[in-house]
């Protein structure tokens, strides 16, 4: 995995630091058996459009974003031991549950990924 950031458009930092996932094994694990990510933190797969909480024992809010790093849809406090997927998705932010309405995340909202 690298290390980076997400901001907005206007250069505001949302999620410091972010992790992004570098290989098939990083993305087939996520979050699974990893603690819930902190406030301000977050797990960016890449490629991604579907999502599992299977095994996983706390909520997160799944973030789905297209090739241009704009929010497609997001799912709030998904639940441990479900399933969601966007067709429209090319990559998934993960956070912890309440964080994307906390951090005024919503759907067309543009994203940057800066590299640390």
């Amino acid at each position: 995995m690298t290390l980076g950031k997400l901001v907005d458009k206007s250069g505001t930092v949302l999620v410091d630091p972010c992790a992004r996932t570098t290989n098939i094994l990083d993305r087939m694990r996520g979050l699974l058996f990893r603690p819930s990510p902190r406030p301000g933190t977050g797990l960016l797969i890449d490629p991604c459009a579907s999502v599992h909480t299977f095994a996983m024992s706390y909520p997160i809010d799944v973030v789905y974003l297209d090739n241009d790093y704009r929010v497609v849809h997001l799912i709030d406090s998904m639940k441990p031991w479900r399933m969601s997927g966007c067709r429209s998705a090319q990559m998934t932010l993960e956070l912890a549950a309440g964080q994307a309405h906390e951090l005024g995340v919503e759907p067309a909202l543009e994203l940057e990924w800066q590299a640390n």
